[in-house]
Formats: structure tokens, C-alpha cells, sequence
């Protein structure tokens, strides 16, 4: 039996998240146990992470600083756990996962980079700072670094990561959960009070610049003036009312929540929209 422990920043409703959950569940329960560990309380995916059999336990970061007492409990834990292998997903917790387990022992740690670009502009200055201490230590601490796309394995070759520890592991899919549902295309229109056969456009993403969700909106309202019965549907972490640009809000948009978005999206909205302007790989 391999056990596995992954420590990853948050468990909400985001791409990362949502991947890591996907492969705890698709492992072969008689070779691997996993085991996770979420930097921050934010805990939205770890019911259904433990319903197939998963540990999950939380620091309680209240920043995605590292917090030398927190390190130290994680380094604790790694102790008591015994873990074959650490897999940290996204940079706060590459770094907290390394430096947690250099004090706890030798075992190795695999990073996760789910990334495409760094932008002073949208990203936060932390996390421009932690990702070159990631980059500094990318020699010494991890025994391999994984991106989601050759585009993010070029990009953080150029931000003086390890390039001989780089690798590739594409993101995989189960297209049975992504192809046309007609019966949730019906249940989501009638959770949005809409017409059974309406065109319903929708974006799937939390709120970040990156994501560029007010361009998405601005496309909306042009094209809802050329189509008057057309509806949109935003969906994804920290999308309310408070968050999006409504100085471009002049089409009719719908504001969904998480739920919808994890669950019956994907199968029920016809287009499904991208207008990410940094995205190694959609999920």
C-alpha cells in the first residue's frame, strides 16, 4: 500500500480543487492511500473528498502566508502520518508542503503547478513572492514538478525553475460527465425560471481577473441586444452580486452559485464559454 498525503491550499470550488478530488476518487483504493490537507479553512469539496474514504484535515491559515507554528504542525503531522510521498498542489502549498516535510523527513514531494502566466497587474503581490521562493528552492526541495500544460512547463522553465524536474501530466476527463444531459439542461432552467428552450451561455470559473469575466460580460451585452431571448449564466467561487463589473452588466445574466456549476452545468449550458486570458489547461 502507497500513501499518498496531498496538501493543497484550499478545498473550494475551483479548477485545482475540483481535479484533486477527481483523482483521490479515481485511485485504486488496494494500492494507494490518500490522505489531504488543506492550508486554509476554506473546506467546500471535503464532504465529498471523505465520502470515498479520504482523511482531510485543515492548518486553519487565516493568509496563504506561511505560518512558522502551522509549518510546524504540518511537519507534525507528515511525522505521525508516514506518508511514501507528499503531492502538493498550487504554490502556497508547494512551498508549505516542502519546507514542512524538509523538517519532518526525507520523504519525497511532488509539486503541482496549475498555472499559466504571473501578472503583476491581477495577481497578488504574495503570491508573485512566493512563487520565486518556489522557483529558489525548486533545486532542493521537490523530487518532481508537474504542470498541467506544456505552456506552463515552458513559462516556469523561463521563471528559473528546475527545468530538469519539469514534467508534463495533462489533466484527465471523464466524458460521461461532460457530454449533453437533456435532463439537466431542464433542471437548470427551471431552477433560473427560464424558458425550457432557451439558448443559455455560460462560464464556469471563480472570480479573478484572470478570468476575465468582464469581457465575458461585455460580449453579453452586445450580443443580447442582436438576441433578446438569449440568457447567461455565471457560475463559480466568490461570483455574487458584490464582485461583478456592473458597469458592463446591461444584458440579462443570471447569477448562479458553485452547486450548479460542479454538478449540472457542464451537460446542460450550450456554448460553455472560455474567456480566460491565462489558462494552462481548462477544466
Amino acid at each position: 500500500m502507497i500513501k499518498v498525503l496531498h496538501v493543497i491550499t484550499t478545498l473550494g470550488p475551483a479548477g485545482a480543487e475540483i481535479m484533486l478530488s477527481r483523482v483521490v476518487s479515481g485511485m485504486d483504493s488496494t494500492r494507494f492511500e490518500n490522505e489531504v490537507v488543506s492550508l486554509t479553512g476554506l473546506l467546500d469539496l471535503a464532504e465529498r473528498i471523505q465520502e470515498v474514504g479520504v482523511r482531510v484535515r485543515t492548518l486553519g491559515m487565516k493568509t496563504n502566508v506561511p505560518n512558522p507554528l502551522l509549518v510546524m504542525r504540518l511537519a507534525r503531522w507528515i511525522r505521525e502520518s508516514k506518508p511514501d510521498v507528499i503531492h502538493t498542489w498550487m504554490y502556497h502549498a508547494n512551498l508549505v508542503g516542502a519546507l514542512a516535510a524538509r523538517l519532518a523527513s526525507d520523504v519525497p514531494v511532488v509539486w503541482a503547478i496549475h498555472h499559466n502566466a504571473l501578472d503583476p497587474r491581477v495577481d497578488k503581490r504574495r503570491t508573485m513572492l512566493v512563487n520565486r521562493a518556489c522557483a529558489f528552492l525548486s533545486r532542493r526541495f521537490p523530487a518532481r514538478i508537474l504542470c498541467c500544460s506544456e505552456a506552463s512547463l515552458h513559462i516556469h522553465k523561463k521563471l528559473s525553475y528546475a527545468a530538469e524536474k519539469l514534467e508534463v501530466v495533462p489533466n484527465g476527463f471523464d466524458l460521461e460527465q461532460v457530454k449533453p444531459d437533456p435532463a439537466a439542461r431542464v433542471s437548470v432552467r427551471e431552477e433560473l425560471g427560464i424558458p425550457a428552450d432557451a439558448l443559455l451561455i455560460g462560464i464556469a470559473a471563480r472570480f479573478h481577473p484572470q478570468k476575465d469575466h468582464r469581457n465575458f460580460v461585455r460580449a453579453a451585452a452586445r450580443l443580447h441586444k442582436q438576441m433578446p431571448d438569449v440568457h447567461f449564466l455565471l457560475c463559480g467561487l466568490d461570483i455574487n452580486w458584490q464582485n461583478p463589473p456592473q458597469a458592463y452588466v446591461t444584458a440579462v445574466i443570471s447569477w448562479g452559485y458553485a452547486e450548479m456549476c460542479l454538478a449540472s452545468l457542464p451537460g446542460s449550458i450550450s456554448p460553455l464559454l472560455l474567456p480566460s486570458v491565462a489558462k494552462p489547461f481548462p477544466l
